[in-house]
């Protein structure tokens, strides 16, 4: 259940308290705090990317979405905001094994990097798959949107093992 950010009442000497007034600023409040904007979602099918090409990263799954901010078919690789504020984002992917290049991962806000240098590793010479992490905050107004780009080099097309994004409202 949607709610919106309640605006606080400033109080006034005389002011005669009303059952209207505590539900908008009291009971309003405690509600939106106990059921924030939260997101997690995930990739349930492989998406492979091609070599040298930052990718938006697909999700197709999701475990909850409070707010209504992600669709799993359309724009599947965004969250957008419903509520404005400040966000958490923290995403993870999985590559697929190979001993060449260097794989990369960044959060944008609105298809612009939040992370000032891309999560980077280059590829393990034993051939393993690899996974990186980042995590941003961000101030997001409402219809804004946060997603992951994922890069990797390794001369050949590779697929994701796995991905997720988690997002959540912590701060007005």
């Amino acid at each position: 259940m949607p709610l919106s950010l309640p605006s606080q009442r400033t109080w006034v000497v005389g002011d005669v308290v009303t059952a209207a007034m505590m539900n908008s600023n009291v009971r309003d409040a405690v509600n939106f705090l106990l059921n924030p904007p939260i997101a997690d979602v995930y990739q349930s099918a492989a998406q492979t990317l091609a070599t040298g090409t930052a990718t938006d990263v697909t999700f197709d799954a999701s475990n909850v979405d409070t707010y209504a901010g992600h669709s799993n078919s359309v724009n599947n690789s965004r969250y957008v905001a419903q509520v404005a504020g400040w966000y958490l984002v923290v995403a993870e992917v999985g590559f697929t094994g190979n001993a060449n290049g260097r794989r990369s991962l960044a959060i944008q806000k609105n298809d612009v990097d939040l992370t000032p240098i891309r999560q980077s590793k280059s590829a393990d010479p034993s051939n393993i798959g690899l996974v990186l992490q980042a995590a941003a905050v961000t101030q997001l107004a409402v219809s804004d949107y946060v997603d992951v780009s994922a890069f990797q080099n390794s001369t050949v097309s590779l697929a994701l093992l796995m991905a997720s994004m988690t997002v959540l409202w912590v701060h007005a």
